[in-house]
């Protein structure tokens, strides 16, 4: 958890860093360099691993000390926002990220961000693969593949025969709709995908760049099951052997 200060109300930073397209402003003492630093790895993991080219436009971190602050700072600017733990927002000028400190804080910096950086590169992404690409790269770099608790959970759901539909997760259209085992189903469907083989991550990355190349590719579970029609039996398998 990062370190509070006392401070006299929201929008009072007391540390203000820029860096590689970025700009943090916080309520806590982080460190001059961390958040840029963070979230210029990020965007490193994020573009190698997806095969995006760097991102450009400035993205803002705004981070509250606690979530009082982060209420009374965006419900002010953007009302329907203030129930939400942390809130991505794409501007016209540029994206900005609001956040408030607390134990997992630097996984919802990661989580949001993710998407501000996947939207710079990308017009859009379906939204069970904008959440779910956002679940996966929300862990920090060293246990990503592993740590993530998603994996626990979706072992534990398919010990009961559970198996994540992704033509269902294809039908949701708005975070309204997406409940913990969406998120979880889509986190799976992402992971099986990276890391599957070589062939299911070239699925993603050809997706992708069709996306990024203004191409409508339709939708993925299409192109997913003509090219595997196997996907799910083997996305069962992935999960239960995943070390």
């Amino acid at each position: 958890m990062l370190l509070p200060l006392e401070v006299q109300a929201a929008g009072d930073w007391i540390e203000i860093s820029e860096g590689d397209a970025f700009i943090c402003r916080s309520e806590v003492k982080v460190g001059q360099n961390e958040l840029p630093l963070m979230l210029k790895n990020l965007r490193t993991e994020i573009d190698k691993t997806l095969g995006l080219d760097n991102s450009e436009g400035l993205l803002e971190l705004y981070l509250f000390r606690n979530r009082r602050n982060f209420v009374e700072y965006v419900s002010q600017r953007i009302p329907e926002g203030a129930s939400r733990q942390a809130l991505y927002v794409k501007g016209e000028d540029r994206s900005r990220v609001y956040i408030y400190n607390h134990n997992l804080v630097r996984n919802d910096i990661r989580h949001e961000c993710t998407h501000a950086l996947l939207h710079h590169s990308l017009p859009y992404l379906p939204l069970w693969m904008d959440e779910g690409l956002a679940e996966y790269f929300e862990v920090e770099h060293q246990v990503r593949s592993t740590g993530n608790p998603h994996l626990r959970d979706i072992r534990f759901a398919m010990f009961f025969r559970h198996q994540p539909d992704l033509k269902k997760l294809e039908q949701l259209t708005s975070l309204t709709e997406m409940d913990k085992n969406h998120y979880r189903d889509s986190w799976a469907w992402i992971h099986f995908l990276i890391h599957e083989s070589e062939e299911s991550r070239q699925l993603l990355l050809d997706y992708l760049k069709e996306i990024r190349e203004g191409e409508p590719p339709g939708r993925f579970s299409s192109i997913l099951y003509q090219a595997m029609p196997n996907a799910d039996a083997r996305l069962k398998q992935h999960i239960k052997n995943w070390k």
